[in-house]
């Protein structure tokens, strides 16, 4: 009989997805440029999918598909868990200027449903006041804010369901330390 550490030897990796509009030779949080001339907020992490289909649909021209693994000993906070560390996430979360008006996470059965699916990114909800550029920008910092209260539980990464383009869902991991990922290795 194999110890549980020669199993995990002969286990298949588990790969996760980027896709990009350049290529790299290593991981790095990247600021982001603008959209229609406004600049973008940058988010503080790497964002990954194990959808390579999902991943594929952010690689711009002459870009590629990456794909990587993590380190042994990453620590990820699973907001779809229904977990002391992700209830501590959607109780900050709800306080902030942002949380206060997101309909979907009411609750914390809300905020693990929305965490599931994706739903949670789309925002608290869009102001038809508002112009689509300023939505745009609205979406990303309440990423950002969820992120920066997930970071202060001291993990390498957060686990969340991101909404694809065609209306599904897909496993998404957000990495604040490039370090604990192997280098990007592009297929596409």
């Amino acid at each position: 009989m194999e110890s549980g550490k020669e199993q995990r030897s002969h286990m298949a990796p588990v790969y996760w997805f980027h896709g990009a509009s350049q290529r790299f030779d290593h991981w790095a949080i990247q600021q982001r440029g603008g959209v229609v001339g406004a600049p973008l907020l940058s988010l503080p992490f790497i964002a990954l999918t194990r959808d390579h289909q999902h991943a594929s649909c952010h690689k711009v021209r002459g870009g590629g598909l990456a794909r990587t693994t993590l380190a042994s000993g990453v620590r990820v906070l699973n907001l779809r868990a229904r977990t002391d560390q992700s209830k501590g996430v959607w109780i900050q979360a709800r306080r902030t200027e942002l949380g206060r008006d997101h309909q979907r996470i009411d609750t914390f059965d809300g905020w693990l449903s929305a965490c599931i699916d994706g739903s949670v990114w789309l925002g608290p909800g869009p102001d038809q006041a508002r112009a689509p550029t300023t939505e745009v920008h609205r979406g990303r910092r309440w990423i950002r804010t969820v992120m920066e209260i997930a970071a202060e539980y001291d993990v390498d990464a957060v686990m969340c369901g991101e909404e694809t383009l065609n209306y599904r869902w897909a496993d998404c991991l957000y990495v604040f330390r490039p370090e604990v990922l192997s280098a990007p290795e592009w297929i596409k």
